[in-house]
């Protein structure tokens, strides 16, 4: 996702589909699936899914401005560490 991200718009969904605390990519968080929450998350992720591309085909203003506004943020961008100029706490090669 990540170097297709670069090249061209994208956009992700994230919906509940387990229980709050659960670890992702666990036995407990693939149990759910099969829950009511985590058929009613799918549900909502693959509703919204649906819907924004059907917003994106009868809508083709949308893609224009989409692909704009990524091409001006993807040129105006300046990558900044976040830890700023401060040096890691810990050095591991000393």
């Amino acid at each position: 996702m990540g170097d297709v991200s670069y090249a061209i718009p994208t956009v992700g969904v994230e919906t509940a589909t387990w229980v709050p605390g659960t670890s992702p990519h666990s036995w407990q968080a693939v149990a759910c699936g099969g829950t009511d929450i985590g058929i009613k998350g799918m549900i909502v992720a693959a509703k919204t899914i649906a819907f924004t591309a059907i917003d994106l085909f009868t809508n083709p203003k949308l893609i224009k401005k989409a692909k704009e506004e990524f091409t001006k943020l993807k040129y105006d961008y300046q990558y900044k560490a976040l830890l700023g100029d401060r040096k890691p706490v810990l050095n591991y090669r000393d």
